[in-house]
């Protein structure tokens, strides 16, 4: 299957989770997804599409880094 298809279709489904901001930072070919709420602006998920490194990081619990939620989860 193509990576860049699944890429695509990840972006896609992120997007309409909700309001979302994407950023996509300089340095290498990984888009940053913030959520927008009340509470404000919080981190939600990362996709990475290198060719060496491709992954969708979801920050569970992205406020405490001693969270064992991810693994529970």
């Amino acid at each position: 299957m193509n990576e860049l298809l699944v890429f695509g279709d990840l972006h896609k489904y992120l997007c309409k989770l909700g309001h979302m901001e994407v950023a996509i930072p300089e340095s290498r070919f990984a888009l940053g997804y913030n959520r927008l709420g009340w509470r404000g602006k919080r981190r939600f998920a990362t996709l990475h599409g290198d060719k060496k490194y491709q992954c969708l990081i979801l920050h569970v619990d992205p406020e405490n880094p001693e969270s064992t939620k991810g693994k529970t989860i």
